[in-house]
């Protein structure tokens, strides 16, 4: 046997096994009920953006995904972590309710700015860190109201961040500004 049907006879066997995995990744979907084109890597989540690559959709949710069934949400986030998770993108294109540019008297509002941490790939909405730390400041200060705005998009670098808030959400009336900017 000479090295030339060597290497015929491995590259059929992983093709042959790259073919096995995708009919078996398509199965799952079709079990689930939810399989759409939009459905593959949260693609659905994303709209192009010629200035910082790539944004979030505006009134986007995951929701439709599992059809609000748990069977369905339980199997996606098993096989896509996020897929199964309650993700939910306001008309401004962030996560969370909307924010009126200017902020309501006596409210503290602070901007998180990052990437995956920030946005909650793997958390419901009111399990983001945003969202918890509204939660806790609200809950710890009652003489006091605070919002928290999260602009974090999945794989963003800073240089992404800092672009998107200066160029979709300067105007905000904000007091702190927090970054979570992993390494991407």
């Amino acid at each position: 046997m000479n090295f030339s049907n060597i290497y015929i006879t491995l590259f059929i066997f992983f093709l042959l096994i790259l073919i096995v995995e995708n009919i078996r990744f398509l199965s799952i979907y079709i079990k689930s009920g939810t399989f759409t084109p939009s459905n593959l890597f949260l693609l659905g989540l994303f709209n192009y953006d010629s200035s910082l690559g790539y944004t979030l959709k505006r009134n986007f949710t995951t929701k439709p995904f599992w059809k609000n069934s748990e069977k369905k949400r339980k199997n996606l986030d098993g096989f896509f972590s996020g897929m199964g998770k309650e993700i939910t993108i306001n008309e401004n294109r962030h996560r969370g309710k909307i924010c009126s540019v200017k902020k309501p008297k006596d409210t503290i509002r602070i901007i998180m700015i990052g990437a995956s941490t920030t946005f909650g790939a793997h958390n419901d909405d009111p399990y983001t860190i945003p969202q918890l730390l509204e939660d806790e400041l609200n809950n710890s200060y009652k003489d006091r109201c605070f919002e928290v705005m999260n602009l974090g998009v999945g794989g963003y670098k800073f240089h992404q961040c800092v672009r998107q808030y200066l160029r979709d959400f300067i105007e905000y009336d904000v007091d702190i500004i927090l970054t979570a900017c992993c390494y991407n």
